[in-house]
C-alpha cells in the first residue's frame, strides 16, 4: 500500500505544491498585498512594532519564492548555454 497508494499520492502532492511556488503571479499579488499593508503601517500614526515585524515575517515567503523561481531560470538559461542554445529564452 505504501508504494502503491501513499508514494504516488505523495508525489503528486509534492509536484502540485512545487508548480503552485512558481506561479509567478502568485507570487506578484503577495508582493503587492505585502506593499499596499506596508503603506497604510507607512500612514498611520497608531502602528506598532509588533505590526511591522509581522509585515517583515510575511515578506520571507514571497521572496523565497521568488528567489527559487529565479534560480530555476537561471539553471534554464544555464542548460540552454550548455546545450548550444545562448539565444533561446
Amino acid at each position: 500500500m505504501i508504494t502503491t497508494v501513499c508514494a504516488p499520492l505523495a508525489s503528486d502532492a509534492y509536484a502540485a505544491s512545487q508548480r503552485g511556488q512558481l506561479d509567478v503571479g502568485a507570487v506578484v499579488g503577495d508582493i503587492g498585498d505585502l506593499v499596499k499593508r506596508g503603506n497604510i503601517l507607512a500612514q498611520s500614526s497608531r502602528s506598532s512594532y509588533d505590526q511591522v515585524v509581522e509585515l517583515m515575517n510575511l515578506a520571507k515567503r514571497p521572496r523565497r519564492r521568488a528567489a527559487f523561481a529565479l534560480k530555476i531560470v537561471d539553471d534554464l538559461d544555464a542548460t540552454a548555454v550548455d546545450e548550444g542554445h545562448p539565444n533561446r529564452q
